[in-house]
């Protein structure tokens, strides 16, 4: 049975898809759409976002044997997107594509891991608990679409996406290091705290897919049930 499309939520409002200021547009009316929608909104199937739920974020970095570092992020949260702000938004309807640019004042990843490689040439293995604090993270955010016909209408789906986060500061503590030996564990987290921007490097990709979990989490909700001309009509409804 073919279902219609959904109608945007209250709380977002569309952009015309020929108004000459279609990114001031995005960026006002996100600003006014993200308070409502960490909250989570089960008519459209979107989680709450904070604190986000990940099962699991696998990253296995295949490089020079001296810099390769497998991590595993298991049964994870994320805390601190309700106080996510965007700052920018960029429309291009042509290519397909949108870029987001968001800032978060703080942002905690705390969960279980599992690590093995070297990081900052130096060896790392273990299997525990983490947490990483991020202070004033600045995100950004590309997605590439794809137009989709589907039950008589048309839909955005999902190309390729990709999230970036540069923070100003990140504190890291990792347990359970080096099989349980809490002077190496103790010795490893210092000196990853001491060269926390060459460690946030290594790590980073890991913390990329976190960051784009969230984010593909609700755009890709919204996107699924609501059609493109619902989203960016030829004309917004006065």
């Amino acid at each position: 049975m073919s279902q219609a499309g959904k109608p945007l939520p209250p709380y977002i409002k569309p952009c015309s898809r020929f108004d000459p200021n279609i990114n001031q547009c995005a960026l006002e009316h996100g600003k006014e759409a993200i308070p409502h929608l960490v909250k989570g909104d089960p008519a459209y199937k979107i989680p709450p976002l904070d604190p986000f739920d990940i099962k699991e974020v696998k990253i296995i970095d295949d490089g020079p044997s001296a810099a390769s570092i497998s991590v595993t992020l298991t049964d994870s949260k994320i805390y601190g997107i309700r106080n996510i702000r965007m700052e920018k938004a960029e429309i291009n309807l042509d290519q397909q594509h949108h870029r987001f640019e968001l800032s978060v004042p703080l942002v905690q990843i705390i969960g279980q891991y599992e690590m093995s490689g070297r990081i900052l040439l130096l060896p790392i293995a273990g299997k525990g608990n983490i947490n990483l604090t991020l202070d004033h993270v600045y995100v950004v955010y590309n997605q590439y679409w794809k137009l989709a016909a589907r039950d008589g209408e048309t839909y955005m789906k999902r190309h390729n996406t990709t999230a970036t986060a540069t923070p100003e500061n990140v504190h890291i503590h990792i347990t359970n290091l080096f099989n349980g030996n809490k002077l190496l564990g103790d010795q490893m987290n210092i000196f990853l705290n001491e060269n926390w921007k060459d460690a946030f490097k290594e790590l980073s990709p890991t913390i990329f897919r976190a960051f784009s979990e969230v984010i593909n989490s609700l755009v890709h909700a919204l996107m699924a049930v609501i059609p493109f001309d619902n989203i960016y009509p030829e004309k917004v409804p006065s």
